[in-house]
Parts: C-alpha cells; structure tokens; sequence
C-alpha cells in the first residue's frame, strides 16, 4: 500500500472517529480531528478542512433533526452570538489568548464539578442567561473561533432531550462555522490542496455521522447527559494546555 493511500486512509479515519462523536454527542469534533488533522496536514490545511467538513456534517444533521430544532430556545443565543462576533473580531487584538482559554476552560470544568456533585444541571433559567451565553460564544467565535463550549454548557443546564440537544447544537454551530468558513474565504485558505483533501475526507465523515446518530435509540437520556459532561471534562482540560 503506498504512502498516498495510507494517507488518504489516515484522513478518512479521524474524520470518521470525528464525526461519529459529533453524531453521537452533538459536539466534541474538534477536540478529536484537529490534533490529529495538524499533525497529518499541518494548520493551514486542517483548519480550513475541518471547517468545511463540520459545515457538511452539521447541515445533514440539522436536515436530520429538524422536527426536533427549537427555535424559541435558541433565538436568543443567536442574537447574542451576532452581537458578542462583532466584539470578539474588535477586541481580539487586546486580550491574551492565553488567559482568556484557561479562563474558559476552569470555568467548564468548575460547572462540570458542580453537575457531579450536585447529580443535576446547574440551573440557569431565564432568557438572560442565554443572551449572556450567546453573547460570550460569540465573542470567542470572533475572535478565537472558539463559539462551542458556552453552547454546550448552556444547552446541558438546560436538560433538553438528547435529539432537541444535538438539532438546537448545530444550529448554533451552523452559524458560527459560516463566520469562520467566510475568513477562510477572504484570506485565500481554500486552495487546491485544502478541497482535494475534502473530496477524500468525505466518505469518512458521512459514515462517522450516520454511524454517531444512529447510536440514538440505544442511548438513554441520563447516559447521554453523562456522556456530554466527559466530553465538556475533555474539552476543559484541553483549554488548560
């Protein structure tokens, strides 16, 4: 076998693993492909990938969904996250990158401690709370593409149903994803060595997602839930690397 089809085989194989937990959970993709994909492809090529593969696997999920898709719960999350984008692009020259991650990462991992030891969601009620929530996703969508755990974290206090978790998730991640995709787009990111790569990658996401939503009739609801909070646990460490 040579080096061009093991390669191609690698590609497949993580966006399958990938999306196969994004279809299962609703979330945790990039935590899984975007080590292995800079490793494979380096940054320039796995960030615009990646991308424009979750792009794909959102929208067939949302298609997937849609019955489920509670627009009164997230509207106010999406007038937050436009608002708090614009912010985010403004200000990004003025934070440290640094600090503010960690600063989110000990955040999800404090709410995951109090979930624990708590045995519920933390309860935030109040359409406040999910301005706020939009609001700071996307003023880290702005300014470190970063828009995912305040949904997550959001939508798990919520104790929405595994189906009505995953369609209102990507949703809100559709919307973000668009943002980043159009800075891709005007910097030039999306070259020949970026679509060929995404040509190659497709069958493996498609399977990974069918393969993850199709984990929905096996899953009860308090494993789901157990499920998304080791994902957020996931997620927090790695904001602290």
């Amino acid at each position: 076998m040579d080096n061009g089809m093991v390669g191609a085989l690698a590609l497949m194989g993580v966006f399958f693993l990938a999306t196969f937990i994004q279809g299962a959970t609703g979330f945790g993709s990039a935590l899984v492909a975007m080590p292995l994909l800079i490793s494979l492809l380096g940054l320039d090529v796995a960030a615009p990938l990646f991308a424009l593969q979750l792009l794909i696997v959102e929208s067939l999920m949302i298609a997937h969904y849609r019955k489920s898709l509670s627009l009164k719960d997230i509207r106010p999350l999406v007038i937050g996250t436009l608002l708090g984008t614009g912010v985010g692009i403004l200000i990004v020259d003025y934070l440290n990158q640094e600090v503010v991650l960690t600063g989110l990462g000990v955040f999800i991992l404090a709410y995951v401690g109090y979930v624990v030891l708590n045995m519920r969601p933390m309860p935030l009620r109040g359409v406040g709370w999910a301005y706020g929530f939009g609001f700071i996703a996307g003023a880290l969508n702005g300014a470190y593409n970063t828009a995912g755990p305040p949904y997550v974290v959001y939508g798990q206090s919520q104790a929405w149903a595994p189906v009505v978790f995953k369609t209102n998730l990507q949703t809100l991640f559709l919307l973000a994803i668009i943002f980043v995709i159009g800075g891709h787009l005007l910097v030039g990111n999306y070259t020949a060595t970026v679509l060929e790569a995404a040509v190659i990658a497709l069958p493996g996401s498609l399977l990974g997602m069918v393969a993850g939503i199709s984990l929905d009739r096996y899953i009860r609801p308090e494993a789901f839930n157990r499920v998304v909070l080791v994902v957020l646990f996931l997620i927090g460490l790695n904001l602290l690397r």
